[in-house]
């Protein structure tokens, strides 16, 4: 990765937040797509560039809403997180993903040197246009 490209530096941050759970949940919408997402497992190859300019901006979007809910979460508790999990899940839908499909782009690019490279790629090139 070319540390000296913020768009680079961006996507690759990007892509390790989101696969860790925004918020520990309880039973939650985002919980319930995860685990129907291993029925559904997406490959590597399978992720089209279109697909990764999406969970980039829905990724985008999803670190904001965690940034303005996180302390509220931590004072107010279950209402605060589960509020944020709604935005989440509307903002990552927004973008024409599901929530099953956003994680599971999430965990292939956080494993797999390959996808981040061409998740890196679509960031600068999203970054140009």
């Amino acid at each position: 990765m070319n540390a000296t490209n913020p768009a680079a530096k961006t996507a690759f941050a990007l892509a390790l937040g989101v696969t860790t759970p925004a918020f520990a949940s309880n039973g939650s919408e985002l919980d319930r797509d995860a685990a129907a997402s291993e029925a559904h497992a997406l490959s590597a190859d399978a992720v089209s560039n279109v697909q990764l300019e999406r969970f980039l901006e829905a990724a985008r979007r999803v670190e904001s809403i965690r940034s303005k809910y996180a302390d509220r979460v931590d004072s107010q508790g279950t209402e605060a997180r589960e509020l944020a999990q709604r935005e989440m899940a509307e903002e990552i839908e927004s973008q024409g993903l599901d929530v099953r499909e956003y994680r599971e782009i999430a965990e292939l690019v956080a494993n797999d040197s390959d996808l981040r490279a061409r998740l890196n790629m679509v960031a600068v090139g999203s970054r140009t246009e």
